[in-house]
């Protein structure tokens, strides 16, 4: 009876003793993938540092948390750096991670910051999101050569790559015209991409869409801002997209209803893909008003 009561006290503790030093093993592992990520990204010429927040708890490849925050990677590319470095670093750290065993996304972004924006804080001039484990994800060297193509337009402030999709910020209205002209121009956002304005509440907003929203809507969406600048456009994407336009005089709501709907705006739209909602909230002495209606569907 003596050994049966001692054994059941004991196995217990072998097991969790087991456990214990399993997941001991496994820090020490992630730890080791940890340390050899950042050494040899480190090395690569054009990157200034490589920063790792968060714990190590989860496993190499699974997007690593702890209870408190995400694990997050950031290499941040030197603001000196020679462009072909730049892209060599950019190529090479996802074959590092893989090397390595670390699947956690990775953010390459740029050291150069832009001109501060009303009381905002400076942002980065261009980031991209790097999934090491993702065998779909597109080439980083691609990506960024378009990220540094599309940072010397005039006007933009900020550029982000996530999954692939492309968007860029402006410091102001008067930017965002032109600027988008020029984007439009590169390969990264030939496919598709998102425009703003920097604010605190983005007075614009844009996802455009290929086969779906036309560069002529577009264009209307950034005159409707400068037109109503108390307004808020927000054209919502790439899934589900759908545009809404707020905070505009009442007596001007039926008009700028009939401006969304000239079939112009449809040109060059795929059928196959539907139509664009829209909705148009206004401000009056009544209260609000909503108009609905399908861009360039004439009505």
């Amino acid at each position: 009876m003596v050994v049966a009561v001692l054994f059941g006290v004991l196995a217990p503790i072998a097991l969790t003793s087991c456990a214990a030093s399993a997941g001991a093993g496994a820090s020490a592992l992630e730890g080791d993938a940890q340390a050899r990520l950042v050494d040899e990204i480190r090395t690569l010429p054009g990157v200034s540092g490589v920063e790792v927040e968060g714990g190590l708890d989860g496993g190499a490849g699974d997007d690593a948390t702890t209870d408190d925050e995400p694990r997050s990677t950031t290499v941040i590319v030197a603001s000196d750096a020679d462009r072909d470095d730049v892209l060599d670093a950019a190529e090479r750290i996802p074959e590092i991670a893989m090397e390595v065993g670390w699947g956690d996304r990775i953010t390459l972004v740029s050291a150069s910051v832009s001109s501060v924006v009303d009381d905002y804080s400076p942002t980065r001039l261009w980031s991209l999101v790097l999934s090491p484990m993702d065998a779909e994800a597109p080439p980083a060297r691609t990506a960024v050569d378009g990220l540094l193509a599309a940072s010397v337009i005039e006007g933009v402030t900020g550029l982000t790559v996530v999954d692939g999709w492309p968007s860029a910020s402006f410091a102001s209205l008067d930017d965002i015209g032109p600027g988008y002209d020029a984007l439009r121009q590169l390969p990264l956002f030939e496919d598709g991409g998102s425009y703003r304005v920097l604010s605190e509440q983005p007075s614009l907003r844009v996802t455009e869409v290929p086969g779906l929203t036309s560069t002529l809507l577009v264009h209307e969406l950034i005159a409707l801002a400068l037109e109503y600048p108390g307004s808020e456009i927000l054209l919502e994407g790439p899934e589900w997209p759908k545009l809404y336009i707020a905070h505009v005089p009442g007596e001007d709501a039926a008009a700028i209803q009939a401006r969304l709907s000239l079939p112009a705006l449809a040109d060059g739209s795929d059928p196959g893909l539907g139509t664009l909602s829209f909705q148009v909230t206004s401000v009056g002495p009544d209260g609000s008003g909503y108009l609905d209606g399908e861009v360039g569907s004439g009505v």
